[in-house]
């Protein structure tokens, strides 16, 4: 992309439009890079289809990926409800292959 202009010119004002309900900062992040307004480290699996997709490149392919840990916390009562423990164990067998 040498040459290339990405994002807006220094000093305008761009308005950002969320692709779809943003669930968290990391999602308005992914966002951000998808219209070009700069790069973002972002986890794979949160922008794995986008990168398919050609809408985002990976700039530092040689980097390791970044690897981090992932906790579920509930309160500690007599019985744990059900669907505490369904979450949880969906979790336990979904996040593995979606943070790789």
């Amino acid at each position: 992309m040498s040459g290339s202009n990405i994002g807006p010119p220094i000093g305008s004002s761009t308005t950002l439009t969320p692709f779809g309900p943003a669930t968290s900062l990391i999602d308005t992040i992914a966002d951000a890079a998808t219209t070009g307004m700069g790069l973002a480290w972002l986890p794979s699996w949160l922008v794995r289809e986008r990168i398919q997709a050609g809408e985002l490149v990976q700039v530092l392919p040689d980097q390791p990926a970044f690897l981090y840990d992932a906790y579920a916390l509930w309160l500690q009562t007599p019985h744990l409800p059900h669907k505490v423990r369904l979450a949880v164990d969906a979790l336990v067998d979904a996040l593995p292959r979606l943070m790789t």
